[in-house]
């Protein structure tokens, strides 16, 4: 278990921890689709139903209509969604920089004809939903909303009930979808980024050691779960990703014995919905067996973690952070690095260099 920062963890010069959160980027995703796979066991919800149904208005790529595009595809990246710019980051600006609820725009506003962030754009051209892998954030933004429907809680709140209060039993803080809970913010670290060869805080920096809530007066649960971060938002240690790690390791038991989910909801989070076969498929550069949130590496020797070991989880990469919880056999391995001054090496692999 690795928690490595290369520098000061916050202007205050305290030191980290195993017990330190971080931003952790992607790894975030695979919570979102164990959410999601709780509320298929409650049979809320299924994985082949349609986004349309689900959220009340018609979602269809409009380059392929009348091609439903499911919750599987959306957790297996086969949506057929582009983060078209400025479109995408329009809206994420527009969802995170709201002053209060009712200024957070419906998610719909990116998805729909007419809509305030909408172009076709954000919508493949060539490939048909469920017929090609490309990795795209506003899948998981998607995929958060759903749970709200569905559960009718906020997203970071549903986590914190039903998830994160579990991984996190016998340490100092719960990892969180909304870093305004964290009790301490001694207990956040920093993210780092080399400028000019010296370092600089460049996310999550609070040094006069308050976080805001967010006011979120009059917003709409369910009608844009991006706005505490399912795609990569999730503040959590290294330690919350090893106790993460093994409760998927154990078929959905945490190390306490809680069932977070049924070995067989394990298994479907586990099973790949992609193999790469070249540019028919899928991107070289990217993973090359993805389940529901989860990867595993594959056969060829530019997608290895561990030499001749088959290994399963996520990575993560935003702010100048990298981060990946992984599991094989009884090993797992997670690391958090908050900073690198000249920047990771990425080489020829699918994940970086660690």
């Amino acid at each position: 278990m690795f928690n490595l920062n290369r520098g000061e963890k916050n202007e205050k010069n305290e030191a980290i921890d195993n017990n330190t959160l971080f931003r952790i980027a992607s790894v975030s995703k695979s919570f979102a689709s164990v959410a999601i796979m709780q509320l298929v066991e409650q049979k809320k919800v299924s994985l082949n139903q349609s986004l349309s149904n689900i959220f009340g208005y018609k979602i269809e790529n409009p380059f392929f209509p009348g091609v439903d595009i499911t919750v599987e595809m959306l957790l297996s990246h086969q949506s057929s969604l582009i983060e078209c710019d400025p479109y995408y980051s329009n809206f994420l600006d527009a969802t995170y920089n709201a002053k209060d609820g009712t200024q957070i725009p419906n998610i719909k506003e990116i998805l729909l004809k007419g809509g305030k962030y909408y172009n076709d754009c954000v919508f493949s051209k060539t490939h048909a939903p469920g017929t090609f892998y490309q990795y795209v954030n506003l899948n998981f933004g998607l995929a958060g909303t759903i749970v709200e429907i569905i559960s009718q809680k906020r997203f970071d709140e549903y986590e914190r009930d039903n998830i994160l209060t579990y991984i996190s039993e016998g340490l100092q803080e719960r990892a969180t979808f909304n870093a305004a809970t964290i009790q301490n913010t001694s207990n956040l670290g920093v993210i780092y980024i080399g400028s000019g060869g010296k370092w600089q805080p460049n996310y999550d920096n609070y040094p006069s050691g308050v976080i805001n809530q967010r006011n979120l007066t009059g917003y709409q649960v369910g009608t844009n779960g991006v706005i505490y971060g399912p795609q990569g938002g999730l503040r959590a240690s290294a330690s919350h990703l090893t106790s993460y790690a093994i409760m998927l390791a154990n078929k959905g038991k945490t190390k306490s014995g809680k069932t977070i989910l049924s070995p067989e909801s394990v298994q479907e989070l586990l099973k790949p919905r992609y193999q790469y076969h070249g540019s028919i498929s899928g991107v070289a550069n990217d993973f090359h067996l993805y389940g529901l949130g989860l990867y595993t590496t594959s056969y060829r020797r530019t997608d290895t973690v561990i030499s001749h070991e088959v290994v399963k989880g996520h990575t993560g990469a935003a702010y100048n952070l990298i981060s990946a919880h992984h599991f094989w056999n009884d090993y797992t391995l997670t690391y958090i690095i908050s900073g690198a001054l000249n920047g990771y090496k990425y080489g020829t692999g699918t994940i970086y260099e660690y």
